[in-house]
């Protein structure tokens, strides 16, 4: 008896029509829920330009454990499933600037990430004396709250933490050793970048070294330096020159001068 063959269309036509119906359904429904807005997203990535996209935001992680902020985390959907979103994507809603930490869009059925609120800015000063800031996260412990003392060294503040930020064209600059201010006006904390805090290297492609998204800088205190950083506008090393140490235009070069024996003798007295 011969068998009788059916002509089945291939699995991916059938998933296209599946995905394509479910498309005109969200379509349809996106707006019939109360968690659905518009908010703003950056585009081109890195750009500072920004376009509205429609979402739906939903509570990012569980709020009962105290341990994160929930209005920090959220999670978006997006109307469109083939949105296109990545790590590092900045968004702009509720007075906030928010970056994506985490994203779901490869082989996902809808696309989506979850973002994290930036609670403070970057603010430096590139070597022409071009002011740049970048929004960025703070994370919340400090590690180490303790001023620490080495054996030849005087004492030196601690305290380590994390920040996060995009990495664009700008932050792929930071260096190690370079600091930063952060609070009030009038009680300005300096943070420094250890000399291997940098991590820029986690690529979003792996063979392609430029494709890392999100920079991540581990910092420690320091102190702030009220003749060469700018408290005003929150700049660190905003008027220093290191090859020739000045507190600002209103103030002549410092002429620094050590004497070797002076210095031996000064250590000499320390130890005993």
């Amino acid at each position: 008896m011969p068998y009788k063959y059916f002509n089945v269309s291939p699995p991916i036509t059938t998933g296209c029509i599946i995905l394509n119906e479910f498309q005109s359904f969200v379509n349809q429904q996106f707006y019939n829920a109360p968690d659905a807005f518009v908010v703003s997203e950056e585009y081109p990535v890195a750009s500072g330009s920004y376009i509205d996209v429609d979402v739906r935001i939903n509570r990012g992680i569980s709020t009962y454990t105290g341990e994160k902020l929930g209005d920090d985390y959220k999670n978006l959907y997006f109307r469109d499933l083939a949105h296109a979103t990545a790590v590092g994507v900045k968004y702009f809603f509720n007075n906030n600037y928010w970056l994506v930490i985490n994203s779901e869009i490869i082989k996902n059925f809808a696309a989506g990430c979850t973002i994290r609120r930036a609670n403070n800015m970057l603010r430096w000063c590139d070597t022409d004396g071009t002011m740049l800031n970048e929004p960025c996260i703070i994370d919340y412990e400090i590690s180490r709250p303790r001023d620490e003392m080495g054996t030849n060294e005087p004492v030196t503040p601690a305290g380590y933490i994390k920040i996060f930020a995009q990495l664009n064209d700008k932050t792929k600059k930071i260096k190690g050793n370079q600091r930063f201010l952060f609070g009030p006006v009038e009680n300005r904390v300096c943070m420094r970048v250890f000399g291997n805090g940098v991590r820029n290297f986690l690529n979003q492609q792996t063979l392609n070294d430029e494709s890392a998204s999100l920079l991540e800088l581990q910092v420690g205190g320091h102190y702030v330096n009220e003749q060469t950083d700018d408290l005003v506008n929150g700049i660190a090393d905003r008027y220093a020159d290191f090859g020739n140490l000045s507190s600002g235009s209103s103030v002549g070069a410092l002429n620094i001068l050590v004497n070797p024996s002076v210095l031996f003798a000064f250590k000499w007295i320390i130890y005993l």
